[in-house]
């Protein structure tokens, strides 16, 4: 994700700014620099630095934005959420405007606002149509979906975002706890499959289907499936 963050902060240096001069210029350059190197706290001296020298600069809002992935970066979710709302009405470069309404919906997601976290997202389906965000929109989605017990929902938005990625460890353990809440047995235990060259997902699967079994008072397969599958320590 810092890649393409990178990549998003480069083009706000392309935005043309009327009253910027060189020297800020130059300045909002360093921070973005410092923001690659992730040196969040030299990162957060400098904008307050900037903020004082230039408190009238057009970039404040894209400041504003690189403060607000700092805080989802660092699991800070509440001030996340109370730097990019803001955000989402302002007029920013496009593919910006695209991943705040991402990041707003997944700090939302992380504060328990559900509804609104889906209402968010419905403004990034709107605005986006690359890869990236389709997979990570309709992940949140399954995720939100799924909290709310709306399962089948949950479901349709894991598939969609399985068939752009099957791969992403994440989504793969989600959605093989979905199968297994719907009762998918085969289907879950299908994806596991898939997902046997990655030993730490497939851990954590084998989990949950202990988990699963362990609800359901299925004690004799538990024991089968533990002879066939050892933990990895033993």
């Amino acid at each position: 994700r810092i890649t393409l963050l990178m990549s998003l902060l480069i083009l706000t240096l392309l935005v043309p700014l009327f009253s910027a001069s060189l020297r800020e210029q130059d300045d909002y350059a360093y921070i973005i620099e410092l923001y690659d190197l992730q040196d969040y706290n030299e990162v957060l001296d400098e904008i307050d630095y900037f903020v004082q020298t230039y408190p009238n600069s057009e970039f404040m809002d894209y400041l504003d934005y690189i403060k607000a992935n700092i805080a989802l970066a660092q699991a800070n979710y509440i001030l996340a959420e109370e730097l990019y709302k803001p955000l989402t009405t302002k007029s920013l470069h496009a593919s910006i405007t695209v991943d705040v309404s991402l990041s707003y919906a997944i700090s939302l997601f992380q504060n328990g606002k559900i509804n609104e976290a889906l209402k968010a997202l419905r403004a990034l389906s709107r605005q986006s149509d690359h890869p990236y965000y389709i997979f990570n929109g309709s992940l949140l989605r399954g995720k939100c979906y799924q909290a709310l017990e709306q399962y089948l929902s949950a479901e349709h938005e894991y598939s969609k975002a399985y068939a752009l990625d099957n791969s992403n460890s994440e989504l793969n353990l989600e959605y093989f706890k979905l199968l297994l809440r719907i009762d998918h047995e085969a289907s879950a235990m299908e994806l596991r499959n898939q997902a046997a060259s990655d030993t730490l997902l497939v851990t954590n699967m084998n989990f949950q289907w202990l988990r699963h079994l362990l609800q359901n008072q299925r004690y004799d397969e538990m024991d089968s499936f533990l002879e066939e599958n050892p933990p990895l320590d033993e």
